[in-house]
């Protein structure tokens, strides 16, 4: 997130803390300055100000204008959201719905921060020839799965649902090169999945993570992971902001693949509404 980054000065130079800092306590009018302006501003330069979008990883300032924006409103829309009574014994049941509603509103912004374009892009066009994704999980995360096991294969991709490694499986569809697998993990950390990741990097498998990083075991062997926001959970109602988080970024994923496929997502679509009509 960039504004984790902006808080991060320890690497950066004295110039570059102060532009750092402007630019937390003023997101919405950096929208309408120039790096220049900013430099100005703040007693440094505009050669400053485009080191510092480098440095925390941008190409350039009005990338990080745009992204900073849209951070600092999720930011208070989660203060907001923060605010909400927690659901607890003395939760009135007319008070039940607008509290899960705020639930999945702070979840999914959260989730969305974390999306990351580049490793979004980098992954769909690495999958653009693939013919089959596996999708491996185990226990509650078993329904997510399966959900995006059914619609990868609506856009003609071949998956399905693993909770563990299936040695003859494997051998048996050897010959499908263009090969990937999606491994989900609430923690980043669970023993059955660092340990089927294993397995399959070492058949060159392209490995693809979606969970958190309480552990940093899984992040570790995929070749791309999508982190999901685990911590300031609720009581028992940490399964409801996983489950919600997982199923968000297996939508962004399925979303972005459905993008990159339009054109024959589109002609299949046809062909399943003339099929309709003509049953025979």
């Amino acid at each position: 997130m960039l504004l984790d980054e902006l808080e991060k000065t320890e690497k950066m130079t004295t110039a570059e803390q102060k532009v750092a800092r402007f630019l937390l306590a003023n997101p919405e009018a950096a929208l309408h300055m120039t790096a220049a302006q900013i430099g100005k501003r703040t007693f440094t330069s505009k050669t400053t100000v485009l080191r510092l979008c480098q440095k925390i990883g941008f190409a350039g300032f009005t990338e990080v204008q745009k992204k900073l924006v849209i951070e600092a409103a999720a930011k208070k829309q989660l203060l907001e959201a923060s605010k909400q009574r927690p659901i607890n014994q003395d939760t009135q049941f007319d008070q039940v719905a607008n509290n899960v509603k705020a639930m999945y509103d702070k979840i999914l912004t959260r989730s969305c921060l974390e999306v990351n374009p580049h490793i979004l892009q980098r992954v769909v066009k690495r999958l653009k020839n693939t013919t089959m994704i596996d999708v491996y999980s185990t226990g509650i995360t078993e329904s997510c799965a399966a959900a995006a096991a059914f619609k990868l294969r609506t856009l003609g991709i071949q998956s399905a649902v693993q909770t563990n490694i299936n040695e003859h499986y494997l051998a048996a569809t050897r010959k499908e090169q263009q090969r990937a697998a999606i491994l989900l993990s609430f923690t980043g950390g669970n023993p059955m999945m660092v340990e089927t990741a294993s397995y399959l990097k070492k058949m060159d498998v392209y490995l693809i993570g979606i969970g958190g990083l309480a552990d940093l075991a899984l992040s570790q062997l995929t070749n791309e992971y999508f982190v999901i926001p685990t911590t300031d959970q609720t009581l028992n109602m940490e399964a409801v902001n996983a489950v919600a988080a997982v199923n968000y970024m297996v939508d962004v994923l399925f979303a972005a693949l459905t993008v990159s496929r339009y054109e024959q997502v589109v002609k299949n679509s046809v062909k399943l509404i003339e099929r309709r009509k003509d049953p025979k």
